[in-house]
């Protein structure tokens, strides 16, 4: 009986102490990748806020070549909508939630069942013949330990897929020069 009172005393000990530790981490992910496309910022704006295009360079609903997506909403630009899920549990939903022409597309991803934001800034270069475009994805974490955690390594867990899409971007817009 005391070795029994003495596990459940020191598994809620553990717990309890995770718990409060979770609370002094970030509540708020954040992850940001800039790079420099060689083509106008108009071809990359259209890039950004069509959802079947998105879908062609989003690293995060292309898991696999056999991904079914639905397409929802108007073709482009603010509400316009896809989703995906495969074979291999990945699953989710990207929203255009605002367009500024030529300067921004902002937008909400949920992956799994986790809800992010993010937007893509343009600002011309070159005279406007290239496009420097900055990639924002943010999350908001609750109060849950798991989603504290998740806030805490939210760049090392989203920098190389944001990267992989970026050269996908690059790539579907046609700037096949060096990174």
């Amino acid at each position: 009986m005391k070795l029994l009172r003495a596990v459940l005393f020191g598994t809620f000990s553990i717990l309890l102490l995770g718990s409060i530790l979770s609370l002094v981490l970030p509540s708020h992910g954040h992850c940001e990748v800039v790079f420099l496309i060689r083509e106008p910022p108009a071809l990359v704006l259209h890039q950004t806020m069509t959802p079947k295009l998105v879908a062609q360079w989003n690293p995060f609903s292309r898991s696999s070549q056999d991904v079914p997506f639905r397409f929802g909403g108007p073709a482009s630009g603010p509400r316009a909508f896809y989703t995906w899920s495969d074979p291999l549990g990945s699953r989710g939903t990207f929203q255009v939630t605002g367009v500024y022409p030529n300067r921004e597309v902002n937008f909400s991803i949920r992956i799994r069942n986790r809800e992010e934001s993010g937007s893509f800034e343009l600002r011309p270069a070159a005279g406007g013949q290239q496009t420097l475009v900055k990639w924002i994805i943010d999350y908001q974490a609750g109060i849950l330990p798991w989603d504290r955690f998740y806030a805490l390594a939210f760049g090392t867990i989203m920098g190389p897929a944001m990267n992989s899409g970026a050269a996908a971007l690059k790539k579907q817009c046609g700037d096949s020069g060096p990174d």
